[in-house]
Parts: structure tokens; sequence; C-alpha cells
């Protein structure tokens, strides 16, 4: 798996790199398929965004092109981190749990046909 991290306006800190280190492991035990995950640090200086206000945007691909996208922002750096990783795992999740639905129904709907031919 290919992991980028990317930091605008802000030095990447130990504990960020501990904490970033950490969820991308996690994902990537939870959803073994990822290809890549590109993770972009963004501390805000504008002065109406609030005191140094931090955005997580997480960009992960999985194959067949299909790529996930969750930002989130925060004040904390680990608590965005942490915010939007759960956000992604959560969005690769329910796209695997339709997949997986759209599979089971197709084969009960071809065994039931089946089984309609033969009576």
């Amino acid at each position: 798996m290919d992991v980028k991290i990317e930091c605008r306006n802000m030095e990447l800190e130990s504990d960020v790199q501990d904490e970033l280190t950490r969820v991308t492991t996690r994902l990537h035990d939870h959803h073994h398929k990822l290809m890549h995950i590109r993770v972009v640090l963004d501390r805000s200086v504008h002065h109406r965004h609030g005191v140094r206000a931090c955005d997580v945007l997480v960009v992960a691909g999985l194959p067949r092109r299909r790529t996930f996208v969750a930002r989130k922002a925060s004040n904390e750096p680990c608590d965005a981190i942490r915010a939007a990783f759960e956000a992604l795992d959560a969005e690769i999740a329910t796209f695997r749990s339709k997949r997986t639905h759209r599979r089971t129904v197709v084969a009960v709907h071809e065994s039931s046909a089946e089984s309609q031919e033969v009576a």
C-alpha cells in the first residue's frame, strides 16, 4: 500500500506522524485491498477560520478505479485525522456492504429461478 502525506502551512510533528501510522495501519487491516492513501494536512491561516484550524483530506483508492474521499476539520490535527479516517472507514464499509448485498440477492434470485425450472 502506498501512503503519501502532504502538509500545507504546518510542519509534520512526531505525534501527528504516529497517529497517521496507527490509523492507516488499522484501515489497511480492515480493508486489505487498499492500493493507496493520500493524506493532506492543511493548517488554515485565514483569520475567519478560527484559531489555526486544521483540515484533513484523505483520499483512498481501491482496485477498479474506486476512489473514496473524506474531509474533516478540527483545532487539533490528531482529532481531525481520527474523524477523517473514521468517516473513510464507514464509507468503504457501506460500499462493500452494498456490493455484498447485491451479490447475495442475485445469487438467491438465480437459485430460486433454478428450483422453479426443475419443478
